[in-house]
């Protein structure tokens, strides 16, 4: 990494790869998160049960055997949607293209009714599969005829987890999160939902 000082205050920007996962400048970006297994592909990403990290993604040995392992999300690969694959190597959701979520009135997914920050860092976790993943910025806008994450408790979509995907850090949520594959327009109307997000890792 490259080391700074700013305010009388020392830093580190990690190169590709590595992480600073102890918030600790003396000691550098100490985790590479392509290999580390307790931090594979960002800090506090672990995979489970004899899972590897493989170029920074959890890659299951048992990817494949019709069994949703504890590093898995759906298993087997590519799974029920054409807009949203499973990964044949981790057997989990491939969501980085989607590009919406709907969080209109008191169908937001955190916070507030409507959408909000709240909401966008829930999207980011789904989309990034990053337990630490928030917005750095967002844009609410109106339904597209375009797949998304749709309003879970109105019922629509196919269920992905009883209220909380732990391998994304989202948990708690009262309702099923749910992920459909066809129009969110055609079944929502024109209401508002968060996109042009950007993440952070």
């Amino acid at each position: 990494g490259t080391p700074s000082c700013s305010n009388s205050a020392c830093s580190i920007a990690c190169n590709a790869g590595y992480a600073n996962c102890n918030n600790n400048a003396a000691d550098g970006c100490e985790v590479n998160t392509t290999s580390d297994v307790n931090n594979c592909g960002g800090c506090g990403i672990k995979c489970g049960n004899g899972a590897t990290c493989v170029a920074g993604v959890c890659k299951s040995a048992l990817c494949g055997n019709k069994v949703v392992d504890p590093s898995e999300e759906y298993d087997p690969a590519p799974g029920p949607f054409s807009s949203a694959v499973v990964d044949a190597v981790s057997c989990r959701w491939h969501f980085e293209s989607v590009t919406q979520l709907y969080c209109n009135g008191s169908c937001s997914w955190a916070g507030a009714q409507g959408c909000d920050q709240a909401d966008a860092d829930i999207f980011c976790k789904l989309r990034t599969g990053s337990s630490t993943s928030t917005a750095s910025s967002f844009t609410t806008g109106t339904a597209s005829a375009q797949p998304g994450f749709p309003c879970s408790p109105l019922g629509y979509g196919v269920v992905l987890g009883n209220g909380s995907l732990p391998l994304r850090g989202v948990a708690n949520l009262g309702f099923s999160i749910s992920y459909q594959d066809t129009s969110i327009l055609a079944n929502h109307g024109a209401g508002a939902v968060i996109s042009g997000v950007t993440c952070t890792p």
